[in-house]
């Protein structure tokens, strides 16, 4: 959109009373927001008593002459003379502010800072600048937190750039403006005072907030956005069109404006997310959900999901990560809609503890024996269980060797028939014992 300077010097007084107050409540979305591309986007300040235009230049602008602009802008005639309670226009790039610090607070994976010198690796505490932007890579993942708690959480394949985080001095505002070039992210904003600015933009739209939890995606090649509300209200502009967007709805944006709302999918419920995972991949199945087109499932190392270590989006209610060390984590899923917008969720625990065995039987070099050996597959296994039974009498095993530290046993003088064998891996951890049973094992005996 072009900027309205002439609608903007048309606007008054009372006009500007508007916009203050929109601003205020952190609803503002119409022209002034569009120009959040602008290197001229405008504050409102309301004039206190003793206020007079060269002395606020003087104390809080970047330079002391720069009251001229603002005069002009604003079309004041005496800069000495303000009448209290009337409200100002003025470019942000005139005043002075202070910088609102971003750090990196946990990441896994590629994690690039583009700024104005060479990028950088993500580390722990490492500061992003303002104008600097946040890449992920493939199974990379970044949360940034500010000190007042203000966290951004960035999956896979993500580009954002920290446009603006500052304080102004003049009325001690904040204002925070991100842009997603593409891919999606968590935004969970504190609660803000009145006046407080933070926003983020996308090519196709504008999303204010006071302090809630939501999320946006946009796609580069589909020139598309999503806004999906978690928690609290946001108000979303989008072409000629600007609206609140409660709790539990999501919206998607075009170049042509926004798509009618929609409600978001509930969250899918992890089938048994309880079990110690034990296998080489870590694997969930996943309830479907009616209306679901596909599903985001999330592994993180904590409940609020800041410190997420794997992902994996899938068409089809399971989802399956490798390399996934041992310890204790969460696992959310989210279902995907038609419309790209993503639903609720809902955090599980669960243990990772790689643990397993594999094994064979051949022949004993001892008259009529057989040698069962097994190698252990995973982390620290120490122990080792042996059952052997007759077919349809695994409730009565013939042979039950408990708590062993050998890895292979023989067995001589077995009668023609037909048995199955099981080998279970045991490690001890400090939650306790975790058991992998191997598949059991059919063996036959000739006469």
């Amino acid at each position: 959109m072009k900027q309205q300077t002439g609608t903007q010097s048309r606007l008054g007084i009372a006009g500007w009373a508007i916009i203050l107050m929109a601003f205020a409540l952190g609803i503002w979305s119409g022209p002034l927001a569009a120009q959040s591309q602008d290197a001229d986007e405008r504050i409102a300040y309301r004039v206190k008593p003793g206020d007079t235009l060269i002395g606020l230049s003087r104390t809080y602008f970047r330079k002391a002459d720069d009251w001229r602009e603002v005069q002009r802008i604003n079309r004041i005639a005496n800069p000495n003379r303000l009448r209290i309670a009337s409200t100002m226009a003025i470019p942000v790039r005139l005043l002075r502010s202070t910088p609102v610090e971003l750090r990196v607070d946990s990441f896994t994976g590629p994690v690039r800072i583009e700024g104005s010198g060479a990028p950088k690796g993500a580390s722990v505490g490492l500061v992003v600048d303002e104008g600097s932007t946040v890449r992920t890579g493939p199974r990379g993942f970044v949360t940034l937190a500010a000190t007042g708690g203000d966290t951004v959480s960035l999956p896979s394949q993500t580009a954002v750039r920290l446009v603006r985080a500052r304080r102004y001095l003049i009325n001690d505002r904040l204002d925070v403006l991100f842009a997603l070039a593409n891919g999606r992210a968590t935004f969970s904003p504190t609660p803000k005072r009145d006046g407080d600015r933070w926003r983020v933009r996308t090519p196709v739209a504008v999303t204010a907030v006071r302090g809630t939890t939501f999320r946006i995606f946009h796609d580069a090649d589909e020139i598309t956005s999503g806004t999906e509300v978690v928690e609290g209200t946001v108000q979303l502009a989008g072409g000629e069109t600007s609206r609140p967007l409660e709790e539990g709805f999501g919206n998607v944006a075009k170049p042509s404006g926004l798509l009618p709302p929609e409600q978001l999918l509930p969250a899918p419920t992890i089938v048994d997310p309880g079990r110690v995972q034990t296998d080489t991949e870590v694997t969930f199945a996943i309830a479907p959900v009616s209306g679901a087109s596909g599903y985001r499932v999330q592994v993180a190392r904590d409940a609020g999901f800041l410190d997420v270590v794997a992902q994996d989006v899938t068409d089809r209610p399971e989802a399956s990560f490798e390399d996934i060390g041992n310890g204790t984590y969460f696992v959310r899923s989210m279902a995907i809609a038609e419309s790209g917008l993503e639903g609720f969720a809902e955090a599980y625990s669960f243990r990772r503890q790689r643990v397993g065995v594999v094994a064979s039987v051949e022949e004993s070099p001892l008259g009529n024996g057989f040698k069962f050996a097994w190698r252990p597959q995973g982390e620290d296994t120490a122990l080792y269980d042996f059952k052997l039974w007759r077919e349809d009498r695994e409730d009565r095993p013939l042979v039950a060797e408990l708590g062993m530290r050998q890895r292979e046993l023989v067995l001589t003088d077995l009668p023609p028939g037909t048995y199955f064998w099981q080998v279970t891996a045991l490690r001890i951890a400090p939650e306790g014992i975790v058991s992998a049973p191997a598949s059991p094992q059919k063996l036959t005996v000739s006469p």
